[in-house]
């Protein structure tokens, strides 16, 4: 686990890569473990942004 002063912050960090997800108004609402497809990447992103299915602008 990493002992950094900012991924003890989050909760730590057991697993890497390690992406945090961040609403509009700067709250962390989600974390997604590992490398995932461009999709599932996409699909937590407009979850944060409460956006609908499409291409990303």
């Amino acid at each position: 686990m990493c002992n950094h002063p900012t991924a003890q912050a989050y909760g730590g960090l057991p697993y890497l890569p390690t992406s945090f997800f961040i609403d509009r108004k700067g709250n962390v609402v989600g974390e997604m473990a590992d490398a995932r497809s461009k999709d599932a990447l996409e699909r937590e992103i407009r979850k944060a942004l409460s956006l609908r299915t499409g291409v990303l602008r």
